[in-house]
C-alpha cells in the first residue's frame, strides 16, 4: 500500500455514508467543489481552509490534476467562474462549466484549487480516482450527463464536517 492510499485510509470518515464511496454508473451526479462566497452557499467550505500541501506528493497531485482536467464538459452557460483565493487567476482561467466522470460533477475551475494552492479534496472524491485508475470511463454520454439529477448531499455533509472540524 502506498503513502497515499495509507493517507486515504486514515482519512476516510466512515460516518459519511458508505453510498458514498461506492461508484455508480447511473442516478444522480455527486457535487464536489463548490465554495462559499457571495453569492454562494454560506454553507459550502472556505477552499483557504483546506489548503495542504502536504496531503499528497507531486505525482499524486498531479494525477489529480490530469484527471479533473478529463472530466466531460456540461453545463456550459454558467458563466465564468472567480478564484476565491488571493492571487487566483482571471475568471476567464476559472472555466463557465462543469465536469463530471459519470459520477461526480465539479466546477471546471476546481483544478485551480488544486494545481495553484494545494486545496485538499474529499477522500472519498480521491478515493473514487484512484480505484479508476485516474483516467476517466470510456463512453460516458454527455447528453444524458447533461440532463442528469445532481445530488449535493455529500458536498452539504462533507463541507459541515470541514467547517465544525
Amino acid at each position: 500500500m502506498s503513502l497515499f492510499d495509507q493517507r486515504l485510509d486514515t482519512l476516510h470518515d466512515p460516518a459519511v455514508e458508505e453510498d458514498t464511496v461506492n461508484d455508480r454508473s447511473e442516478g444522480p451526479l455527486r457535487l464536489v467543489g463548490y465554495w462559499r462566497g457571495e453569492l454562494e452557499d454560506p454553507d459550502w467550505p472556505d477552499p483557504a481552509a483546506l489548503v495542504d500541501a502536504s496531503w499528497w506528493t507531486s505525482n499524486e497531485r498531479h494525477a489529480v490534476i490530469r484527471y479533473l482536467r478529463s472530466g466531460v464538459r456540461i453545463h456550459e452557460d454558467l458563466g465564468f467562474s472567480h478564484c476565491r483565493l488571493s492571487g487566483g487567476p482571471p475568471d476567464e482561467e476559472m472555466g463557465n462549466a462543469e465536469l463530471t466522470d459519470g459520477t461526480w460533477i465539479w466546477p471546471e475551475g476546481l483544478v485551480v484549487y488544486v494545481e495553484q494552492f494545494d486545496v485538499r479534496l474529499p477522500t472519498e472524491f480521491v478515493e473514487h480516482m484512484a480505484r479508476c485508475s485516474f483516467t476517466l470511463p470510456l463512453g460516458l454520454d454527455s447528453q444524458r450527463l447533461e440532463n442528469a439529477p445532481v445530488d449535493c448531499e455529500f458536498w452539504r455533509k462533507w463541507s459541515a464536517r470541514v467547517t465544525t472540524a
